[in-house]
């Protein structure tokens, strides 16, 4: 891969006919190296905060690559319940 001005890049595009690239900005959030690296090394990254939609409204996600297709995804995380499983006891002394 190499890094240019608008994003990363297959170092053999030319030669192979490889189209693949990460922009350097998705969604107003600017991908770091870190970032572009493990979604080559690992289809995933990790949960990224402060992407913006196209109305402004921030959110967090994690981007996926589809293998097949070449095409960086979004992953949302799932949403936790709100409903809470702690027991709470009451210890008296007797």
């Amino acid at each position: 891969m190499i890094k240019g001005k608008f994003g990363y890049f297959c170092s053999s595009k030319k030669e192979k006919g490889c189209n693949f690239s990460i922009p350097a900005e998705i969604c107003g959030k600017k991908i770091s190296d870190t970032q572009a690296l493990k979604l080559i090394e690992k289809v995933k990254t990790t949960v990224i905060k402060g992407f913006k939609s196209k109305s402004g409204k921030e959110f967090d996600a994690a981007l996926k690559l589809d293998k097949t297709t070449g095409k960086i995804e979004f992953e949302f995380p799932k949403k936790r319940n709100n409903t809470s499983h702690h027991t709470v006891r009451n210890f008296q002394n007797k």
